[in-house]
């Protein structure tokens, strides 16, 4: 097929985390150094079959030196260097006009995100000692990604479209801890949306119908460890429930 356009890029930079003091009592060597990052970006972009399909793709490495976490020292959790740490992404994406009404999007995003060279104590686990984590996953960074859209549009007679949308969305397993404790994390969980707009001709207003994470999956977006003075509870927060609604949309 023939490719009607296409562009590259690549980047390379440095950058860093601004340093900082948390001495205390409990912490009486709290210097934080800054966080230094080497990047290196690559990335591309296709126009294929007359502009029907497109496709992108883009690839990093971040060297993490000095890494900026957070640890629970004493009754105070503080920001403390993590030693070094990689970050290894490739991600892929489409978008395809496959008929006149029918339009595919989709990616997939891979990541190898660990540390290289850190140790600490996990306060769940004090009889433990200091643990060895490096090969931990770093926290946030689910090792799979992808999603999937489907949709189907109907030109009315007057001018206006009907549209219907399904799309679906994977997250691998997240670690809210460098420590990687089932406890803080989120499983791998799969959220599914729905919508179908009416769009007037010439798109002067809109109504659209919805319904988010139909499949009423329980999300965690983030978990952190409270101190142990309170017992080390757990809080963060969800992403919502089984969700729907209408949005009115209007032009002036």
């Amino acid at each position: 097929h023939r490719v009607d356009r296409r562009q590259r890029q690549m980047c390379i930079r440095d950058s860093y985390n601004v340093g900082q003091n948390n001495s205390s009592e409990n912490n009486p060597d709290g210097v934080v150094n800054p966080e230094e990052v080497e990047a290196y970006e690559v990335g591309f972009k296709s126009r294929l079959m007359d502009g029907r399909v497109e496709l992108s793709g883009a690839g990093f490495w971040y060297d993490y030196t000095d890494l900026q976490v957070n640890k629970i020292i004493g009754i105070a959790t503080l920001t403390v260097n993590a030693g070094e740490a990689e970050n290894k992404c490739i991600e892929l994406a489409t978008r395809a006009q496959l008929t006149e009404r029918i339009a595919l999007d989709a990616n997939l995003t891979w990541i190898d995100a660990t540390f290289t060279d850190f140790s600490s104590t996990n306060p769940l686990f004090l009889d433990e000692g200091e643990q060895d984590l490096t090969g931990n996953q770093l926290p946030g960074a689910p090792e799979y990604a992808a999603g999937i859209g489907l949709s189907y549009t109907v030109p009315m007679d007057s001018g206006a479209l009907v549209t219907a949308r399904l799309d679906a969305s994977y997250s691998d397993n997240i670690y809210f801890s460098e420590f990687n404790d089932k406890a803080i994390s989120q499983e791998s969980v799969t959220k599914i949306n729905t919508l179908v707009r009416y769009e007037s001709a010439g798109g002067d207003y809109s109504v659209t119908l919805w319904g988010k994470n139909i499949t009423d999956e329980y999300i965690a977006s983030n978990i952190t460890l409270g101190v142990g003075l309170s017992g080390f509870p757990r809080y963060g927060a969800v992403e919502p429930p089984r969700t729907f609604g209408v949005t009115l949309g209007m032009k002036f």
